[in-house]
């Protein structure tokens, strides 16, 4: 009966307190129950409490939920463990050297990590002679931006570059390449022989200058394996699929791998 009138004059929200306070002023004890000579009772322990730390008590004391020493509770470098596995490591570790995807054609098989930003710039010099023709290229200034989003093993990544061809002959062109968009996803620590795994969906935007720009999206994806040996030694290698556009034959399919290196 209570509730139901509440419902009428309350609103929704504070059905419950409105029930709570009504209750008090409703409810009212028999007469002759509240006639009886009543008092407060006091605990016969009460004057017998010692305080216990938490050490005497083996009590383990409450934490922040935010703070969890558990394997479970830890930021995960990677997407995936090895099935068997119990490690835990692998992905960007901030107290270790820093790791780049320079200078080699083998990327990191690690991420940067949430929050952090790293930038690498590089200069490639070819010279090329035939016996018959020389040519000459400087690229730079090869920027690549790395930032490490929503987690520890995903990782955003943005390249650009300008290029300057000296062709024997012929007239020099130079000009900006077309812009690098790319996702690397941290797949999964080394466990033993089990390597430490990484892809790169990435393409290329049609951005450039005239004499360099494919004119189109060019897709493709990374994958990338590594393997720490000791200290000193770790040795790696990558497998790329690539969209491309072949000057000559127009076909738009490409294959790349690079062998382990030490």
């Amino acid at each position: 009966m209570i509730l139901r009138i509440l419902n009428s004059y309350c609103p929704y929200q504070v059905l419950v307190v409105c029930a709570v306070l009504a209750g008090e002023h409703l409810y009212q004890p028999p007469q002759a129950i509240a006639d009886l000579p009543f008092e407060n009772p006091t605990p016969a322990w009460h004057e017998n409490i010692t305080p216990v730390s938490d050490q005497e008590s083996g009590l383990r004391p409450l934490e922040p939920a935010s703070i969890c020493s558990d394997n479970e509770c830890q930021p995960r470098g990677t997407l995936f463990q090895w099935s068997y596995g119990t490690s835990f490591s692998g992905g960007p570790d901030l107290d270790e050297p820093l790791v780049t995807d320079r200078p080699d054609f083998t990327e990191a098989s690690s991420t940067v990590g949430r929050g952090v930003v790293q930038l690498e710039l590089g200069y490639t010099y070819i010279y090329d002679d035939d016996g018959t023709a020389s040519s000459k290229s400087h690229s730079l200034p090869e920027p690549l931006l790395r930032y490490g989003i929503l987690a520890d093993w995903l990782e955003f990544r943005l390249g650009w570059n300008y290029s300057s061809d000296q062709l024997a002959q012929l007239n020099d062109i130079s000009g900006s390449e077309d812009l690098y968009l790319g996702f690397k996803i941290g797949l999964t620590p080394q466990e033993g022989i089990l390597p430490e795994m990484a892809v790169i969906p990435q393409m290329t935007v049609p951005t450039g200058s005239d004499q360099f720009t494919a004119g189109e999206v060019l897709p493709g994806l990374n994958w990338i394996y590594s393997w720490e040996i000791n200290d000193f030694i770790s040795t790696g290698g990558s497998t790329q699929f690539n969209r491309a556009i072949d000057e000559v034959t127009t076909n738009a399919f490409t294959y790349s791998d690079s062998v382990p290196k030490l």
